[in-house]
């Protein structure tokens, strides 16, 4: 199974915690719609995804949640648009703060724009449609980044922490192209339930 994924131009991957012997492990997950491999490991990062054998010589597009271990593999990589819908509302209540909700409104007329296209017969959207997505995602994300401007240094040590809504505006900004890969390669889903269902 490791060896058919690997190969695979499009697969999806997730990591869950679980309990054997009354200690945190983690479950691996690697799969497409017809191949799933499971991989049960107590680390969750690089080593256990080393280890579960698909991330070290897969060549596709690797669909994940944006954890930073995966970010280690040199791949094309696509993220979770039901992920980001699910942190951009939680901010949007959170913070009493418009743009998360228009963004993830975007996120989800970008959605429904690929699936008509993708009912139609298209393989593409069309340039103009596209740029003018991309136009408004960036203006949202320039707005976000407004209202929540990354801490002032102290002085200390080290990045000070941006907190949940810069984190999120952060990789919103430097993976715009992963977070809108379903739209540009519809070989691409736009989430990654395909693992979380299979994990």
């Amino acid at each position: 199974v490791g060896k058919e994924l690997a190969g695979a131009e499009v697969a999806h991957f997730d990591e869950t915690g679980g309990r054997v012997k009354a200690k945190l492990w983690w479950i691996h997950v690697a799969c497409t719609k017809k191949w799933t491999l499971y991989h049960l490991d107590e680390r969750r990062g690089k080593t256990a995804m080393d280890a579960a054998g698909v991330l070290p010589s897969f060549t596709g597009i690797a669909v994940h949640d944006g954890l930073a271990s995966y970010r280690r593999y040199d791949l094309v990589h696509a993220l979770c648009g039901a992920h980001h819908q699910r942190e951009l509302l939680g901010i949007a209540q959170t913070s009493g703060q418009d743009w998360p909700t228009q963004l993830s409104d975007l996120l989800g007329e970008i959605h429904l724009a690929v699936q008509t296209a993708k009912a139609t017969g298209a393989t593409a959207l069309p340039a103009r449609q596209l740029n003018k997505f991309r136009k408004r995602y960036d203006t949202l994300v320039a707005e976000g980044q407004r209202l929540n401007p990354p801490p002032p240094r102290t002085g200390k040590r080290g990045r000070p922490a941006l907190g949940p809504a810069g984190s999120l505006l952060r990789r919103l900004e430097l993976y715009r192209d992963d977070v809108l890969r379903f739209a540009t390669d519809f070989r691409v889903d736009y989430s990654n339930n395909q693992a979380e269902r299979d994990v």
